[in-house]
């Protein structure tokens, strides 16, 4: 494939407000017409309801749409730079700076939440002037409502060209790769490695967003009840196919009996989810490992078939491989900390940082939210508020890199560019350097940031005298 500069520019030439309105009138589009983009969704093993597609995807996509409607503007427009901050060496120097679009962006996109994820992607990097290819996932559905987005957007009035929904085969990247500007991957870790060794190989720059193994802290104070009722939604949400799922799960010691105990109690009631062989295959591997070090699982404890219900994990440590590990099932572990200082260091033992939760009275658990290091940390709830579309969501460590969603998402769908004009004729680096330029400089130098009014309008002071005595001689000569 070569780069088609013309067919990028077509889109990208059109007014911005044209563009964001474009966009924003997918909202409506999303609101009228949702069964058309819930039935593609219903083929999903592990959506139990119309309800998680209409809360989890069609809903936050739609809030996605109008957030860019109202801030995209203001956002991606040229930015004038006042006089304020300049160096006063600058006198006379306007500056700008412009959002431009990458050019050609690759989304590869996820089969968990197909079209949450990879929509708001797709509507960021339009909205930004970019060409975009997105290859969906090869599971059920994923292309369906590929398909069916980009029909909608066709429908507003998007050119035809400015979005192409490619097939699943991995062979068909081989060949797009060269003419990407930018590759966005949401996806696991293992994925990650291999997608940026192609984007290296071309030197594209590449927005990582990879695998998770959540951590929740219950601090001293904490509501039991609403902690364990939390982490049961999180942990059974989408057939527990969240990348924010909570996994570990670190309570201070008075509490952790009662968290167990009402964990098991919530998860009892909930159904078997279906779960793909490599997963299981883990899962077993996982669990046997569990066992021979001592530790205890509650729940399903018999070999797991196609399907598996919720399993609770005590006895283990945060070094424990279970808790090292990104697994797409409803496991989650349980482990009793002294106080928040341990909880802090066992959670940073797992190289996963994408998110984290806390619970706890507001104060203290706002305190160590601000502590933990993860990506997006929600206090008192766990995964619902992350779906905010003024947040940014960015994983660190092995959960990848860069940031999707909210401004700075939008931002990563662009080149900046500095524009700088001189709109006086003083051209003073242009002057020949003779014995004036070091007393000059020096004086410019303590006028600016010596320490102290008083030594900073002596400076200034010698800087005119300077300045006057060097411009007498240059007009003499």
């Amino acid at each position: 494939m070569t780069h088609d500069s013309s067919a990028t520019s077509s889109w990208s030439s059109l007014p911005l407000k044209q563009r964001v309105q474009l966009i924003g009138g997918l909202r409506h589009v999303l609101a009228d017409q949702s069964e058309r983009f819930i039935a593609p969704l219903r083929a999903l093993s592990t959506r139990s309801h119309d309800s998680e597609t209409l809360a989890a995807e069609v809903l936050p996509l739609a809030e996605a749409c109008g957030w860019i409607a109202q801030n995209a503007t203001k956002l991606l427009r040229p930015q004038k730079l006042g006089g304020r901050g300049r160096p006063r060496w600058l006198w006379g120097v306007a500056s700008e700076i412009h959002r431009e679009p990458m050019g050609n962006v690759l989304i590869i996109a996820p089969g968990n939440f197909p079209l949450f994820l990879p929509g708001v992607q797709v509507v960021q990097a339009l909205a930004a002037g970019n060409r975009v290819w997105v290859k969906p996932s090869p599971g059920p559905g994923c292309v369906e409502i590929m398909r069916e987005l980009a029909a909608a957007l066709h429908e507003l009035g998007l050119p035809e060209e400015a979005l192409t929904v490619t097939g699943t085969d991995p062979s068909e990247l081989d060949a797009l790769y060269p003419a990407m500007d930018k590759v966005f991957l949401t996806g696991s870790e293992t994925t990650g490695k291999l997608v940026q060794a192609k984007c290296a190989e071309h030197s594209i720059p590449c927005v990582m967003e990879l695998s998770g193994c959540d951590a929740v802290v219950v601090l001293t104070g904490a509501d039991v009840e609403l902690a364990a009722k939390c982490i049961a939604f999180g942990l059974t949400l989408n057939g527990s196919a969240t990348c924010i799922a909570p996994r570990r799960v670190f309570v201070e010691q008075g509490l952790h009996d009662r968290l167990v105990d009402r964990l098991r109690e919530l998860l009892a009631e909930t159904p078997a989810t279906p779960i793909p062989p490599r997963t299981r295959d883990l899962v077993n591997g996982l669990l046997d490992e569990v066992r021979e070090q001592g530790g205890e699982v509650h729940g399903e404890s018999t070999p797991l078939g196609d399907t598996m219900k919720p399993v609770v994990v005590t006895g283990v440590d945060a070094t424990c491989r279970l808790l090292q590990t990104d697994v797409f099932a409803p496991v989650v572990s349980v482990v009793p900390v002294a106080d928040g200082d341990e909880a802090l260091r066992e959670a940073s033992r797992c190289g996963y940082r994408l998110g984290a939760s806390v619970f706890g009275p507001d104060r203290e658990a706002y305190d160590f939210a601000t502590r933990i290091d993860a990506g997006c940390v929600v206090v008192n709830d766990v995964i619902v508020p992350t779906a905010d579309p003024r947040l940014p969501f960015a994983g660190r460590g092995r959960s990848g890199f860069g940031a999707t969603r909210g401004a700075d998402g939008l931002l990563e769908m662009t080149r900046v560019k500095a524009i700088t004009a001189r709109r006086w004729k003083l051209h003073p680096h242009l002057r020949p350097t003779d014995a004036t330029t070091v007393p000059i400089l020096r004086a410019l130098l303590r006028m600016s940031h010596a320490k102290g009014v008083a030594a900073r309008v002596k400076a200034g002071c010698s800087l005119l005298t300077l300045s006057r005595r060097n411009s007498s001689a240059q007009d003499q000569e």
